[in-house]
C-alpha cells in the first residue's frame, strides 16, 4: 500500500502550519515568562530564544515538504509534535545561555522528558501501523540528534563543555562521511547502538534536574559519553572492514599510493584534528562566557558582542576544514582571526600570545594550500615513475 494514500496529502500543509503556530506560540509564552520586560532592551535574548526555538520545527517542515510524494503519517505527527517540544528545550537553552534561568531548572527538564519518552512512542505507532519507512526513520534520528545537541548546549553550563561532544558527535561523523567514503555506507541495526543512543537523552536530563548534584551529573554524563564514544568506535571500525573488503578486487589502486603519499595524507588529518580541536575548544569558551577567554577583549577594548562573533567565525571555520570543497575557505577565516589577534597583541603589547597565534597562523595556512601541495607531490611522483620507467 502507498503511504501517500493513507494520509490526504492536501492535509500535509495545514499540519505543517499548525505546528508552526504551535511553537511560535510556545517559544513568546516561554520568553514573556521567563525574561523580565522580554520586549524592551533585553529584547535581544526573547528574539534570539525564539528563534531558537523554530529552528527545530521549521527544519523538520522542510523535510516533509521534500518528500515526493508528500505525505504525513500518525508516526510522524507525533514526531513533529515532538519537535515542538524540542524547540521549546532550545528556547529554554537560549535563555539559560541569556541568563534567564538556570541551567539545573525544572522547566527544561519538563520538555525534555516527555519529547524524550515519545521517540519511543513514534517508532512503536509506525510498526503498529505497518508505516514505516525510510523517510520517517530519518526525520526521527533528526529529532533525536537535535534533542541531544539542545540538552547538551544547556549541559555545558553544568559540568563543563566538554559534554557538548554528546550532541555534536553525530554531526561529526557525518561530516567526516564527507571526508571519509567508508562512513557514508548504511549501518545494520545494533541494539547496542540505539540502547546507547537512548542513554544520552537520560544522562542528560539527570544532569539538568535540579535535585542532581554536580559530582553526580558528572559521572552520569561521563559514562554516557564513553558508552556513545564505544558505540561510534565500534561503527566506524565496522564501516572501514566493510569498505576494505569492498574494494579488495581495487586493490591495485591502493598500492599505486606511495608511502610519501600516505604519509602526507595521515599529516593532514592530525593537522586538520588539531587546528579545528583548538578553535573549538577557545571558540566553545567564548560562547560559554568563560572569563579567561573574554578577559582579552575587555583588555583590549573590544566589546563583549565581538568575542561572540569571534567565537562563532572559529566555530564554523572549523567545521569547514573537515569538509575538502570548503576546507580552503574555513582556513582563510582563522588565518584571518589570527592575524586580528596578533596584530592586537602587538598592539597592547601582549607577547605572550604572538607565538600561538603565529604557530596557529602557519598550521591554517598550510591547510589553505593543502591542494596545492598535494598536487605537487602527485606531478613528482608522476615524473619519477616515467624518469624510471623510461631508464
Amino acid at each position: 500500500m502507498e503511504l501517500s494514500t493513507l494520509y490526504r496529502p492536501q492535509r500535509v500543509a495545514s499540519d505543517l502550519v499548525v505546528v508552526l503556530v504551535v511553537a511560535l506560540g510556545l517559544g513568546v509564552l516561554l520568553s514573556t515568562m521567563l525574561v523580565p520586560n522580554p520586549w524592551s532592551q533585553a529584547s535581544w535574548l526573547s528574539f534570539t530564544a525564539l528563534v531558537s526555538g523554530l529552528v527545530v520545527p521549521v527544519g523538520m517542515s522542510i523535510s516533509v515538504l521534500r518528500r515526493t510524494p508528500r505525505f504525513l503519517t500518525l508516526a510522524d505527527r507525533i514526531t513533529l509534535w515532538r519537535g515542538i517540544l524540542i524547540g521549546g528545550c532550545a528556547t529554554l537553552a537560549v535563555l539559560v545561555w541569556g541568563g534567564a534561568m538556570p541551567a539545573q531548572a525544572w522547566p527544561l527538564v519538563l520538555f525534555a522528558v516527555p519529547a524524550m519518552l515519545l521517540d519511543a512512542v513514534d517508532g512503536w505507532v509506525a510498526r503498529r501501523t505497518g508505516t514505516a519507512n525510510d523517510y520517517g526513520g530519518r526525520l526521527d534520528m533528526e529529532t533525536d540528534a537535535a534533542l541531544l545537541i539542545i540538552l547538551s548546549i544547556a549541559a555545558a553550563f553544568v559540568i563543563g563543555p566538554w559534554v557538548l561532544l554528546i550532541g555534536a558527535m553525530r554531526y561529526l561523523f557525518v561530516t567526516a562521511g564527507l571526508w571519509r567514503p567508508a562512513l557514508q555506507a548504511k549501518l545494520v541495526f545494533s541494539n547496542f547502538r540505539r540502547i546507547v543512543g537512548g542513554f544520552q537523552s537520560i544522562a542528560l536530563v539527570i544532569a539538568l534536574a535540579p535535585v542532581t548534584t554536580t559530582a553526580v551529573a558528572v559521572v552520569t554524563v561521563a559514562v554516557a559519553l564513553g558508552l556513545l564514544l564505544i558505540s561510534f568506535g565500534k561503527d566506524v571500525m565496522t564501516l572501514e572492514r566493510s569498505f576494505r573488503r569492498e574494494t579488495m578486487a581495487s586493490a591495485s589502486h591502493s598500492r599505486s599510493r606511495s608511502t610519501s603519499q600516505q604519509l602526507l595524507r595521515i599529516f593532514w588529518i592530525l593537522l586538520i584534528i588539531s587546528v579545528a580541536a583548538e578553535f573549538i575548544y577557545e571558540a566553545m569558551k567564548k560562547l560559554l562566557g568563560d572569563p579567561v577567554a573574554l578577559a582579552p577583549f575587555a583588555e583590549f577594548g573590544w566589546p563583549l558582542w565581538f568575542a561572540y562573533v569571534v567565537a562563532i567565525t572559529e566555530l564554523v571555520a572549523s567545521l569547514m576544514l573537515f569538509v575538502p570543497k570548503t576546507r580552503r575557505l574555513g582556513a582563510l577565516l582563522l588565518i584571518g582571526v589570527m592575524v586580528g589577534a596578533t596584530v592586537t597583541s602587538i598592539v597592547n603589547e601582549h607577547p605572550d600570545y604572538i607565538w600561538l597565534n603565529v604557530l596557529l597562523m602557519v598550521a591554517a595556512a598550510l591547510l589553505a594550500v593543502q591542494r596545492a601541495i598535494d598536487h605537487r607531490l602527485e606531478t613528482l611522483i608522476a615524473k619519477t615513475k616515467t624518469s624510471t620507467a623510461e631508464s
